[in-house]
């Protein structure tokens, strides 16, 4: 049975929809069972609104099967708090400002050639963020490959980063003679660590005796300047007397 009956979930909606008229649970589930619950199977063709209907959630379906029946895919806000989010027919919306049909302002694209290659996808989205060679080639985690060629097929120039994971799609587009891998002839950079000094250390009898004199010296210092100030002291208390 083809029911027409307002949404359980969001009563601003109408769902329409084929139900087994024995599943009463399923029913209630979709439908609000205290409003008007309409039952029909019409033998003529939908009208075009409720065939726009049909393809609320999918702009693909409404922009290629429902432009001829007047359906528009839309997002606005009607009177009432009515909200008009999908496939409409558009003589049946009323939103102010007009609403933005998104079918019209699609743009056109055109069908892939069966004999063109699709564009190899990166598989690790690292590779493709390194943009100097170096970098490129130093990355083992992730074995990034580095190539500058142009697509024989695709007519695609393949410049930059790439995970090795394409290597054969983009090596088989360019061709073996204009496919060059930089990173086939570059070594990686590896860690090192340093090495512990072999250099055994030995007394240094010049920087002993240096130490000594400096301290020397210093110790020489600070006996002279107490001195010169224990008889500033002397001479200060001789003239109070």
């Amino acid at each position: 049975m083809f029911y027409e009956c307002v949404d359980k979930t969001d009563p601003a909606k109408v769902h329409m929809g084929c139900h087994n008229a024995s599943n009463q649970a399923e029913i209630n589930k979709t439908c609000d069972v205290s409003k008007k619950v309409n039952q029909t199977c019409p033998a003529s063709p939908p009208t075009p609104a409720v065939t726009c209907r049909n393809f609320t959630d999918n702009q693909t379906e409404c922009c290629t099967h429902g432009t001829d029946l007047g359906c528009g895919f839309v997002n606005c806000n009607g009177p009432a708090k009515k909200t008009f989010k999908g496939c409409y027919n558009m003589s049946d919306v009323t939103c102010t400002p007009p609403p933005l049909d998104q079918c019209k302002d699609k743009p056109t694209t055109l069908a892939p050639s069966t004999t063109m290659k699709p564009t190899p996808e990166p598989v690790f989205e690292e590779c493709q963020t390194l943009k100097n060679r170096t970098d490129c080639c130093r990355n083992l985690l992730y074995r990034c490959i580095f190539v500058n060629c142009s697509g024989t097929t695709t007519k695609q120039t393949y410049k930059g980063c790439y995970s090795a994971s394409n290597q054969t799609t983009i090596q088989t587009d360019c061709g073996t003679t204009s496919y060059v891998d930089s990173c086939a002839a570059t070594t990686p950079s590896s860690i090192t660590t340093a090495s512990p000094s072999t250099d055994k250390r030995h007394f240094d009898g010049a920087s002993f005796i240096g130490g000594i004199v400096l301290c020397a010296g210093i110790i020489l210092i600070i006996f002279f300047v107490l001195k010169w100030y224990k008889s500033r002291q002397a001479s200060s208390n001789y003239h109070q007397m």
